[in-house]
């Protein structure tokens, strides 16, 4: 009778350890599953990043040679005192209004929106968002929308908006080039990884 108890009691016990060790093997499993896919969805967003950091910079580049055109071209407006009329600014040569560059925020916004964010190393995550708030920045400076206000493209105001559209091209100048060169840092971490 205790041999039959003492079978029944290893058995029970070696049983128990397999319905416990199936389930931790379960949990472990489960637990690799998830972390790789987290590790996945991580290397398609910086995949991801990276490409449209490349095209929002071709097409920075793109537009620079304008503005830095146009900016020459304000400047000499600006310092000769030339410009009378708007029709002055109309007919100059070349200008075809300030044409701001498409910069895409897609991989940032899909990155928040599918938590890609939270598997990626902190300091890249930093990086990341630091270059995407410089070029937030940039683009609602470089629309020259206050450039627009009641009264500036009155015959009256064109020599303060000379001036003014002067400061703005030298001002989306150099921010163009202060986002390429934070463009092409964030490209070099991106490729280290």
């Amino acid at each position: 009778m205790r041999s039959q108890r003492s079978r029944g009691a290893s058995r029970l016990l070696l049983e128990s350890t397999l319905i416990i060790g199936s389930i931790l093997l379960a949990f472990a499993l489960n637990g690799w599953w998830e972390t790789r896919q987290e590790r996945h969805l991580a290397e398609r967003a910086l995949a991801s990043f990276e490409q449209e950091i490349l095209q929002n910079r071709e097409n920075l580049r793109n537009v620079m040679p304008y503005h830095l055109e146009l900016y020459e071209l304000f400047a000499e407006l600006s310092a000769a005192g030339s410009v009378r009329t708007f029709d002055d600014v109309r007919g100059l040569e070349g200008f075809a209004g300030w044409q701001p560059p498409f910069l895409t925020t897609t991989a940032w916004s899909t990155a928040i929106a599918t938590g890609a964010l939270a598997h990626m190393d902190f300091d890249m995550v930093r990086e990341l968002s630091a270059v995407y708030t410089l070029q937030d920045r940039y683009v609602q400076h470089s629309d020259g929308a206050y450039l627009m206000a009641p009264g500036a493209l009155t015959d009256a105001n064109i020599g303060s908006t000379v001036i003014s559209a002067e400061i703005f091209l030298m001002d989306v100048t150099h921010g163009a080039r202060e986002l390429i060169t934070a463009y092409d840092r964030l490209l070099e971490v991106l490729r280290m990884r």
